[in-house]
């Protein structure tokens, strides 16, 4: 009588992820579209669940696929969408104490298994709790329109407070205003608010009338002196943020010319 001792070598070499099997006569439903999954297909198994799901349905890229598949990385889990959701009520919360033995082996050796860490970098779901936020587009502020207004004061030397009223009443963004009659004894305070830029060409010496000038509100503005004539004119330019630039004038045309 002889007897004989057989041990399996290969007893660990079972594939996690082998595939559907090929008896026609059990079918396994994918558990993302319900539809069969047969042996054509590229198909993985759950290690939490036992459920099989389509390798599209499930968002996998094809060289992850390769890589789980493959019999060199048997031990590496692969877990479906709603498997690998955390866990907040057990991990967060219901725990109030986290080891942190040996949380910097890493670095204190000072190596890194790169093998180790391309598997981790293979395998990243793209389903995450968190998703990324995508890159929202800047949108350019709608222009606002200058509200202008033109006025012939005919002497505005004593017409402060009608100057005010119709500021208050109309809150022009520009005024350009003619025979403004002023000379230099008048400061642009007495007649305007602090909170506009005043550009002037008052009326020459013994000469009657005349005058012009602009007031921009809360407008970077400069004057242009380059464009200065001998005529009653005055120029400005505004600048808008994310427009050209405005140029204003204002001109006056005496009658007897």
């Amino acid at each position: 009588m002889f007897t004989t001792n057989w041990e399996p070598t290969n007893a660990n070499d079972v594939n996690p992820h082998p595939g559907p099997t090929q008896n026609d006569s059990t079918i396994y439903p994918c558990g993302t579209c319900d539809q069969p999954v047969t042996w054509d297909d590229r198909v993985m198994r759950c290690d939490t669940c036992d459920q099989w799901f389509h390798i599209n349905c499930q968002d996998i890229h094809s060289k992850t696929y390769s890589y789980l598949v493959d019999d060199k990385n048997i031990s590496v889990r692969w877990d479906c969408i709603i498997c690998d959701y955390p866990n907040y009520n057990s991990l967060c919360y219901g725990s109030t104490a986290i080891s942190t033995n040996y949380s910097f082996n890493l670095l204190l050796d000072g190596t890194l298994d790169m093998s180790t860490a391309s598997q981790q970098e293979c395998v990243k779901p793209r389903h995450t709790s968190t998703p990324k936020r995508e890159k929202q587009e800047t949108r350019n502020k709608p222009f606002i329109p200058l509200r202008i207004l033109n006025v012939n004061c005919q002497s505005i030397r004593n017409k402060q407070h009608q100057v005010q009223n119709l500021i208050d009443s109309i809150k022009p963004d520009v005024m350009i205003m003619t025979e403004t009659w002023l000379d230099s004894s008048i400061t642009n305070t007495q007649i305007f608010p602090p909170d506009y830029n005043i550009y002037r060409k008052d009326r020459k010496e013994n000469k009657t009338g005349s005058g012009v000038l602009i007031a921009t509100h809360k407008f970077l503005s400069t004057e242009i002196p380059e464009l200065d004539t001998n005529c009653e004119m005055i120029w400005a330019r505004i600048h808008q943020k994310g427009t050209k630039y405005l140029y204003i004038c204002s001109y006056y045309n005496p009658k007897n010319i």
